[in-house]
């Protein structure tokens, strides 16, 4: 367990935001989270590397047998405070489709591509303001979540001319609302991941 938490930064809200305007240098590639390694051998630039000064190494689970990655995480998460968290947790998990990350003692870390939050069981209010955006590579992913989420989406999935994307809008079942898109012109690529040594 002790590994687990070189994974995690502190407590904190990092968002990653891909800008409507990127270049168009790559092709339009998304959902691009890749533990341990950056598609086609692309590594992050020199000065990402110096600022994440990486103590991974690898060990052996005694659950499975399988390798994981312990190591310095280049990317951020968001938490949010929750009072559903196992209705919450379902519904990302079954309906949007996201994985378990990381469990910790109240806070279940799921991950989207490169989207990874984290919701913690508080008897605080919930964290309901913003909008968190799910990214698909096309049309046919966006209406594959609309025919999912149907009864809370606010209409059907539509062009939008002045970002260039397609989309809808739905909310989770605490209220929190939701954006399903896809861009509709070229990206680069954006991962987070866990740097190797």
């Amino acid at each position: 367990l002790e590994y687990f938490f070189l994974l995690i930064l502190p407590l904190q809200v990092f968002v990653a935001v891909v800008p409507p305007f990127a270049s168009s240098r790559f092709p339009a590639r998304v959902n691009a989270f890749i533990a341990g390694s950056m598609p086609n051998g692309i590594r992050p630039r020199g000065d990402a590397m110096a600022s994440t000064a990486s103590t991974a190494r690898t060990v052996s689970s005694t659950a499975n047998n399988e390798k994981a990655t312990i190591g310095q995480m280049l990317g951020g998460l968001v938490f949010l405070k929750t009072g559903k968290r196992a209705q919450l947790i379902d519904f990302y998990k079954n309906m949007i489709g996201m994985s378990v990350w990381l469990e910790q003692p109240n806070i279940t870390i799921l991950s989207h591509g490169n989207m990874i939050l984290g919701f913690h069981q508080s008897d605080e209010p919930p964290d309901l303001q913003g909008m968190y955006t799910f990214v698909y590579p096309s049309r046919e992913a966006v209406d594959e979540m609309y025919r999912k989420l149907k009864d809370t989406a606010d209409a059907k999935p539509r062009d939008n001319e002045r970002y260039s994307i397609y989309q809808f809008f739905a909310a989770d079942p605490e209220g929190r609302k939701l954006e399903f898109q896809a861009f509709l012109h070229p990206l680069d690529v954006v991962t987070s991941q866990v740097l190797e040594a």
